[in-house]
């Protein structure tokens, strides 16, 4: 397997950076780790404040929680979260998942031109 094929596996398939972190490019692979990472905390937290909004909306007294309810409920949620926020940590994991694999693949690249791989 190539360097080139290798970063961007691991890139693409597994976490942005890491294939930066394994051709030996920390800093670059650190900084797709960390962009990343930060859009998908963003995402998960404005899905559980999402997720609290519903549950909130819902009428807690019956003891059958009607599944019209829970949708309407969702919905309104969901309309509300559209948000511009949502939709930059969103952004923010693609561009770090697509850039990073490229640049993984492009150091690779680089790399299998200067020496060729060896496993171990």
């Amino acid at each position: 397997m190539t360097h080139a094929l290798k970063g961007a596996l691991l890139s693409g398939l597994v976490y942005p950076g890491l294939g930066q972190m394994v051709l030996k490019h920390y800093l670059r692979g650190l900084a797709f780790l960390l962009a990343a990472t930060a859009g998908l905390a963003a995402a998960v937290v404005e899905a559980a404040r999402m997720a609290l909004e519903i549950i909130a909306n819902l009428d807690m007294n019956r003891v059958m929680i009607d599944p019209n309810q829970i949708y309407l409920a969702a919905r309104q949620a969901v309309a509300q979260a559209s948000g511009l926020f949502f939709k930059l940590a969103v952004a923010l994991v693609l561009i770090s998942w697509i850039v990073g694999t490229v640049d993984a693949y492009l150091l690779g690249r680089r790399l299998d031109r200067t020496r060729p791989f060896q496993e171990g």
